[in-house]
This record gives C-alpha cells, sequence and structure tokens, in this order.
C-alpha cells in the first residue's frame, strides 16, 4: 500500500482541511495525517477525517496539535513534566484515532535535550532545534523511554491501537537522539515484547547507518516482523529534507530489501506532480 503524509503542502503549518481534499484525489491507498497543521478543534479534525472515506488513516505524532506550538513531544526527557505531559498528549491522541478509525500511530521515541520544532527552514532542513544544555546521558534517557513506552503500549494496547515508534538518525544532530542503532532495538524488543512496532524511516536509518556503521540490510532482518510502515523521502545525504523522490535516489534502493510493507511518502514543500512522479517510482520499484 502507498500513504502520502500530509506534511508535503508546504513549508509551515497548513490547513488541514485543504491537504486532504488534494490528497483525496490521488490514486493511493491511505493518508498519513503529520504534524504540520494549524491548531484547530478536535470535532473540526474529526469531520475533516470522516468525510474522506475513500483512503486509510495513519496518525503521526503530534496531531491533532495542541496550541503551544513551541511544546516538542519527548517522552526521553529528564523533566519529569515534559515526560509526563508528552506521554498525556500522545494518550490522547490515541484516543483521536480510536475516534476517526486511524489504523495506526507513530510516534518519535524521544530525545537526549529539549528542542522545539524548527519555524527557519531556509536551508530546507526539517529536524527540530536542540539545545546543548543539559544533554542526557544515553543510557538515562533510554530508560525514560522505556517507562513512557510502557504505559503508552498498555493504552494503545487497550484502545485496539497500533503504535509504532520512528527509527532515528542524523548527520548532524546524532547526539540528541535515541533508537539509531541495532543494539538499541534488540533492548527495547527484550522490554517491550508486545504491542509495539516499527516505523520504518529509511533516511534516518540510512543517516545513523553511515554514523554507526551497520549494515542496513542486516537491520531490516532485525526489526522486520516489527515493521508497519515504511517512510520514505530524498534529501542531499546530509539533510533531512524530506524531498520528493527521483529516479537515482539512494533511499529508493532500499525498498528492495523491503517486502509486503505499508510505504509512506512524507515530503515537505511539494507539488501534486512531484508527488504524482514519485508514487509511479515507487510502484515500479516496489510493485505497490
Amino acid at each position: 500500500m502507498i500513504f502520502v503524509s500530509t506534511t508535503y503542502y508546504n513549508k509551515g503549518s497548513s490547513n488541514l482541511k485543504e491537504v486532504l481534499l488534494e490528497l483525496s484525489k490521488l490514486d493511493i491507498d491511505g493518508i498519513e495525517i503529520g504534524s504540520t497543521h494549524k491548531y484547530d478543534s478536535k470535532n473540526n479534525y474529526k469531520k475533516f477525517i470522516k468525510k474522506i472515506k475513500s483512503k486509510k488513516i495513519f496518525i503521526h505524532n503530534f496531531f491533532p496539535p495542541i496550541r503551544n506550538s513551541d511544546f516538542l513531544i519527548n517522552i526521553s526527557s529528564s523533566s519529569k513534566k515534559i515526560r509526563e505531559d508528552s506521554v498525556n498528549i500522545i494518550i490522547n491522541n490515541i484516543d483521536f484515532c480510536k475516534e476517526v478509525g486511524a489504523l495506526l500511530y507513530t510516534i518519535h521515541p524521544g530525545f537526549l535535550s529539549e528542542g522545539v520544532p524548527q519555524s527557519n527552514f531556509k536551508k530546507k532542513d526539517y529536524n527540530f532545534n536542540f539545545s546543548k544544555k543539559k544533554l542526557l546521558h544515553k543510557n538515562d534517557g533510554f530508560d525514560f523511554m522505556i517507562n513512557s513506552l510502557k504505559k503508552i503500549t498498555k493504552y494503545a494496547s487497550l484502545k485496539k491501537i497500533k503504535l509504532a515508534i520512528e527509527t532515528e538518525g542524523s548527520m548532524r544532530k546524532k547526539e540528541f537522539l535515541l533508537m539509531q542503532t541495532p543494539d538499541e532495538y534488540k533492548k527495547i524488543f527484550n522490554e517491550i515484547p508486545n504491542n509495539l512496532y516499527i516505523n520504518l524511516n529509511i533516511a534516518h536509518t540510512y543517516f545513523a547507518s553511515l554514523c554507526y556503521k551497520f549494515s542496513i540490510k542486516n537491520f531490516i532482518k532485525l526489526i522486520n516482523t516489527r515493521i508497519e510502515a515504511v517512510e520514505l523521502s530524498c534529501n542531499n545525504g546530509l539533510d533531512d529534507q524530506h524531498m520528493p523522490l527521483s529516479i537515482n535516489s539512494k533511499n529508493l534502493t532500499f525498498l528492495k530489501l523491503i517486502k509486503n510493507k505499508t510505504i509512506i511518502l512524507e515530503f515537505r514543500n511539494s507539488s501534486l506532480d512531484q508527488i504524482k512522479n514519485s508514487i509511479e517510482l515507487v510502484r515500479r520499484t516496489y510493485g505497490n
């Protein structure tokens, strides 16, 4: 199956209703509703989403948004309040997923420093902005993440919503991230053996494989039974740019290592023609 993320619409925040109307006309299986939309009431969001009856729905991370656009969900935070607030937002979003019939809810695994969503996209790099102050030790951040995820997965299981964490990786900000290496996934599968799935972000994982010197092929074998979705975009090899695919895209070639998974095209500031071209490239490569 092929999904397209609503993040494609422009650089900054967008009106969800307009984006859904455009995507509903595409020849795709579903829509991932991303974290880039203007604040609105949950009732309005429900109305917009329920009108799109021909497409399956995934929800990603910070949707529905809260009024404070500077708050970054961080289930690994050194601050107990930020962790608790993050878990509560996620639990509320799981309720929303249930109400709109979403098949999957995906979240970030947490960060080793506090940050804010980026608003200046002149360099077309969509990484979060982090501070090097109070940088957590990775083991401490991992423990905080596990404690948060145990609460979240228990609630998601109760609500019968599939929950997935997104794979991480960055050439420039790796010191702020968790869940980049195979060893971290072995550890998390031991800690949380059930009800936790993986959203394989190929761009992130490719960056991580370069930084930490591991085989993507072997990594995919390790997590394969947990993969529920695969996020795909293109970049310059250094920055997480979320560009549409090209025929020479390195990230596109990794689809040959993956079978029978939902592909999510997660772009930013892209046209419908670019999305259509990317859909065709995926179908030629993956057979979806």
